[in-house]
């Protein structure tokens, strides 16, 4: 659900629900955690919110609709795309895939995408262990250096899935 910068925390965990509620009212408690914050949604963000809920399944089926077309269309290019374990579903939030060998994402493929009207993006700005100035981590490195992320939203036209693949397949052939 968009809701701006707002969210829905969903659960039937009391205990979950307790700690979600004490990091949303930040300021209220005796003691204050790190990770505390004003999380608390605006009136506007909630009407958001709730107005689409009756329209998440037709959300997630969409997401579920081109992933699958990606997975289909792109299956040739030697990429790692997401996989879906037998049993289980994917809420395709966002719809990342990996560039195959050592060949990087480069400011430059982003802006030929830019270019074309295909809005890719680096899913994670910079990994956790750059903020905190360690060394030693490749897998994460290169999982960095080497992810795109691949525009997938619910009111997503027909058409535009398919400029998105043929851009890709043309940018990464």
């Amino acid at each position: 659900l968009c809701t701006g910068e707002g969210g829905m925390l969903v659960s039937d965990d009391p205990a979950l629900l307790e700690k979600a509620r004490g990091l949303r009212e930040y300021d209220e408690g005796e003691t204050l955690d790190p990770a505390a914050f004003n999380r608390k949604m605006t009136d506007l963000q909630a009407a958001m919110g709730l107005a689409q809920v009756a329209r998440f399944r037709s959300f997630l089926e969409r997401r579920a609709a081109i992933a699958s077309v990606y997975r289909e269309a792109l299956g040739s290019l030697g990429l790692e795309m997401p996989s879906i374990p037998t049993g289980r579903s994917h809420v395709f939030y966002r719809f990342v895939i990996r560039l195959r060998g050592t060949v990087p994402v480069t400011d430059g493929l982003l802006d030929r995408f830019e270019r074309r009207g295909v809005q890719c993006r680096r899913p994670v700005f910079r990994p956790l262990h750059r903020y905190l100035g360690l060394e030693g981590y490749p897998e994460a490195d290169d999982a960095s250096n080497r992810a795109l992320s691949v525009p997938i939203y619910p009111s997503m036209t027909d058409e535009e899935v398919d400029r998105v693949i043929a851009t890709l397949r043309e940018e990464l052939a």
